[in-house]
């Protein structure tokens, strides 16, 4: 699924894949170079693949391997075991007080585990660190028109505590009065809000956190979004994502998270067809990283619309899960990952997803062309 030969300015300076929301279907190998053979008549050409939104890349465009290829025979990243649960509750515009029948929280941040690497046991004593908490939704306010509903607005809050083996705290996430407005229904409004919310534990968790944070590989994807007059160390693009591909695999579910992080890049960079400075967004450069480590091509363009994106990073889900064990595993249902939507702040970056399907015969939506 990702198409457009590209990297081409890349190439030089550094040494794919989607993020954890694609299973790449591989392009066969370049051949050895030979003759070009003479272009088929208009109507041989094969017809484009039904619900593929983005061609693949001429065999002959593809851009060379640049490292070795990870595989998924010798390499599995596990993390620690992980116990997690979550407390839900909510309050109706009709300030009746329940527990929803779902725990939406819960299941959406232990599937953010998962992504990490992390297996979610069923008992704490299984656990390394046992996820606790609570989270709420109340009903603030409806948006009116001439009189008529066309919006529910609730507050969400969340206390989450880390903690070890041995009972010791570890680290601790506080979010209050947390916005959201949903125009559906008041039922999708407390839906959306706790979604939303696991996800913003799971960011602080694993990006500000004591225990699960990638310092060094958030780090480098953060120093993309520095005002170069405000850091004494001139950062290039390029050698930040040299240094993400060679730590590899272990970046990935950082660089999975970047995939819908739309803060423009303010570092020297190059990317084809960029035509203004706040065309490339840290996104852009999060699946170069991911195409470097996997050396597989993902198609996205300067101006790849949200929706082709949103495919995009499936596709590097799908190519996740070979490498990562909890991911591959688990038991989420198909119907949540058909459900999710595509990504737009502050939605999770990563919707639940559920385990690998069979390989297909045919390449799916999202698969990269492979180098």
């Amino acid at each position: 699924m990702f198409a457009t030969c590209r990297r081409r300015c890349w190439l030089p300076a550094l040494s794919f894949a989607v993020t954890g929301w694609l299973a790449l279907a591989a392009q066969e190998p370049r051949d050895p170079p030979r003759d070009p053979p003479p272009p088929a008549p208009a109507e041989q050409n094969p017809p484009a693949k039904v619900g593929d939104p983005i061609p693949e890349v001429p065999r002959d465009q593809l851009p060379p391997q640049t490292r070795a290829k990870p595989d998924a025979g010798q390499i599995q990243f596990v993390r620690a075991p992980v116990f997690v649960r979550v407390t839900e509750t909510a309050e109706a515009s009709d300030e009746r007080r329940y527990e929803p029948p779902v725990a939406v929280v819960r299941n959406y941040l232990a599937e953010y585990f998962r992504r990490a690497g992390h297996p979610v046991v069923e008992r704490a004593e299984d656990a390394e660190f046992r996820v606790e908490g609570t989270a709420a939704a109340t009903f603030d306010k409806k948006l009116l028109a001439r009189g008529e509903t066309i919006a529910w607005k609730y507050l969400g809050d969340a206390q989450v505590e880390v903690r070890g083996r041995d009972g010791a705290m570890l680290d601790a996430v506080e979010i209050r009065d947390f916005e959201s407005v949903n125009v559906k229904s008041e039922k999708s409004a407390v839906w959306d809000l706790r979604r939303v919310l696991a996800h913003e534990v799971y960011r602080k968790l694993f990006r500000d956190g004591e225990v699960f944070a990638n310092r060094p590989v958030v780090a480098l994807i953060e120093s993309l979004a520095v005002d170069p007059f405000a850091s004494e160390t001139v950062v290039r693009a390029a050698d930040v994502i040299e240094q993400l591909a060679t730590i590899g695999i272990p970046a990935v579910p950082s660089l999975l998270d970047a995939l819908a992080d739309e803060r423009p890049v303010l570092v020297d960079a190059e990317y084809p067809g960029r035509e203004r400075p706040d065309d490339l967004k840290i996104y852009h450069l999060a699946d170069q990283a991911l195409e470097e480590i996997f050396q597989k091509v993902s198609r996205m363009r300067i101006d790849t619309p949200p929706e082709h994106r949103f495919v995009i990073i499936r596709g590097w889900e799908g190519e996740w899960r070979r490498f990562c064990t909890a991911f591959r595993e688990s038991p989420e249902a198909p119907e949540r990952r058909a459900a999710a939507s595509p990504p737009s702040p502050p939605a999770p970056s990563a919707p639940p997803a559920p385990s690998a399907p069979p390989a297909p015969s045919t390449p799916p939506r999202g698969e990269a062309n492979e180098r």
